[in-house]
């Protein structure tokens, strides 16, 4: 209930700040001021007021980069300013309307009710966004690793909790598929053993021992008719990477022991 010189006054009206004059029985005019209020009661006969906290709510509907906002707060007052701050600098005075950020991410969007005279703050809603652009989450691909054991890991997401996944840009990783290919030999007389060292998965094997004789083994044990100076390959193909590798060495055998027949 508001009173001035013990005269209970009525204020009928929307939300707002209201200014009243009173004159009292000397002539004199004496002013006071107070915000708006709703809710009538009766006291002694006279109609009075009660203030009631001014409340402010908005919704939104995402799409791609493109927000809607929408004011849900019902009071309808040419005394009020709507101001929206929409977490990238841009500021609206509209009740209804679109608008577009320019790169996806959190933004804290907020709704404050102004009284136009005193710039008074009455109300303010605050809430946080997460803008996601679309085209960046049709994701799709083929396993690369293939049966070569590698373990490829992404480091590079974060999950906010409305279950949507982040993908941020980043560098790319340049895998080397070339095929490290190389082997060694331990010679026992004409008797040699060929230890293939290639690093990787490799489906097959070939050998050419320089004799004209192959094999298909991955560590082949092989005897040689007469020593000699033999340019011996080992050649590995791999069906992931559809690549294969040569690599030859000379090997050379000063037996002193007869060859088999």
């Amino acid at each position: 209930m508001y009173k001035f010189l013990g005269i209970s006054l009525l204020f009928i009206g929307s939300v707002g700040l209201y200014a009243f004059t009173c004159s009292g029985g000397s002539g004199k005019n004496s002013t006071a001021s107070t915000d708006g209020c709703i809710n009538s009661g009766q006291n002694n006969g006279k109609q009075v007021q009660k203030e009631v906290p001014l409340s402010t709510d908005y919704q939104y509907t995402v799409s791609g980069l493109t927000v809607l906002y929408e004011n849900t707060n019902t009071t309808d007052n040419d005394t009020l300013t709507y101001i929206w701050d929409l977490g990238d600098g841009t500021t609206v005075s509209e009740q209804v309307f679109e608008h577009t950020y320019e790169t996806m991410g959190s933004y804290r969007t907020c709704l404050t009710i102004m009284d136009n005279d005193t710039r008074k703050t009455l109300s303010q809603k605050c809430k946080n966004i997460e803008i996601l652009d679309p085209d960046l989450c049709d994701v799709t691909w083929e396993p690369v690793c293939g049966c070569d054991n590698q373990t490829y890991m992404n480091a590079c997401f974060a999950e906010n909790y409305h279950g949507v996944y982040y993908w941020l840009p980043g560098p790319c990783a340049e895998i080397d598929f070339s095929l490290n290919c190389d082997f060694s030999y331990e010679v026992n007389d004409l008797t040699v053993l060929f230890i293939n060292t290639s690093v990787g998965n490799f489906d097959s094997y070939e050998w050419d021992f320089g004799d004209s004789k192959t094999s298909e083994q991955r560590n082949p044990r092989y005897t040689f008719r007469q020593p000699g100076i033999y340019n011996t390959c080992l050649t590995v193909s791999s069906a992931v990477t559809k690549k294969t590798a040569t690599i030859c060495h000379e090997v050379t055998l000063t037996a002193s022991a007869h060859a088999p027949k």
